[in-house]
């Protein structure tokens, strides 16, 4: 970790090179995706769900760092507003009741509010895909096994027995998959 910044040395190091267009050696990197904060529904402290950013590469790595840092997975990972085009943006936003919706921080956590006028500067808030729950029984009948190796990978599914871990997944020989959650 950086100070002041929940990024790890390495992901760091990666963005730099990235931004520069070169890493150490002076190839220009292909693969990396930088981190980026990801919008995930947590139990809240009172039982609900609450919305948060938690910052990564993917929204499976985004649930996995959630996790880590103890929180809950909440089912409800949809935003409860419609889904707008906007012609003059070109690009997706949610609304309610035709009205644009902000999405702000406040303590920690993301709320969201519905504008009649976006003044200069403010951007609506943008539509995300929300995690995928299962069990592991029922991830390893939906995943392919030929996608996996003899190593435990990430899945990009949510546990829906404990909702505090994801589902990891291997293949021996390709054609039989092992699955489990990291937290049950």
């Amino acid at each position: 970790m950086t100070s002041g910044d929940p990024t790890c040395v390495s992901c760091f190091n990666r963005l730099a090179e990235f931004k520069r267009g070169r890493n150490a050696r002076g190839t220009v990197p292909k693969n990396f995706k930088p981190v980026v904060p990801r919008l995930l529904s947590v139990v809240g402290k009172k039982g609900g769900h609450e919305f948060v950013r938690v910052i990564g590469q993917t929204i499976n790595e985004s649930a996995v760092r959630a996790t880590r840092a103890g929180k809950i997975l909440h089912d409800q990972q949809r935003l409860p507003f419609d889904i707008a085009w906007n012609k003059d943006e070109q690009r997706f936003e949610y609304r309610q009741d035709g009205l644009a919706v902000l999405e702000l921080e406040v303590d920690g956590k993301i709320e969201f509010i519905a504008v009649d006028k976006l003044h200069p500067g403010e951007v609506p808030a943008v539509p995300v895909l929300p995690i995928l729950f299962m069990t592991a029984d029922e991830a390893s009948e939906m995943l392919e096994p030929e996608s996996f190796h003899a190593e435990w990978r990430y899945a990009g599914v949510a546990c829906s027995d404990c909702h505090r871990g994801v589902i990891q997944a291997r293949s021996q020989d390709g054609s039989m998959l092992e699955t489990r959650c990291t937290a049950c």
